[in-house]
């Protein structure tokens, strides 16, 4: 299992992105908490535990699983913080999911040459 937690900048919390073997494997890490969406049927989920943001990938997701999990993250944060997303002005939103993204590919880039 690969884990980096990475401080989000503005928004303050951090963010902890998880790679994992199994659903085994991350069941240990989350001490048997029960996964809601289920970790055990999907290869990614984020989810809060002991009230911190967690985004977390099963092998080598591909882009598309990567953008589709950091723009829960992007809610996640924005809920946090009672910021209502604007159709009409979503820079603020872009420029977060654009960072995410960012970073969960240098996790996987720096995992991979780990290896």
């Amino acid at each position: 299992m690969h884990i980096k937690k990475i401080k989000i900048p503005i928004y303050e919390g951090s963010l902890t992105i998880i790679n994992y073997k199994d659903f085994e494997e991350i069941n240990k890490y989350f001490k048997g908490q029960e996964f809601e969406p289920s970790l055990e049927t999907s290869n990614a989920s984020v989810l809060y535990f002991e009230d911190k943001l967690h985004i977390c990938f099963e092998g080598n997701p591909d882009p598309g699983i990567i953008a589709h999990e950091a723009k829960h993250v992007v809610n996640s944060i924005f809920k946090e913080i009672q910021m209502e997303l604007d159709l009409d002005n979503d820079e603020a939103e872009c420029y977060l999911l654009q960072w995410i993204v960012n970073q969960i590919h240098k996790f996987f880039k720096e995992k991979n040459k780990q290896l």
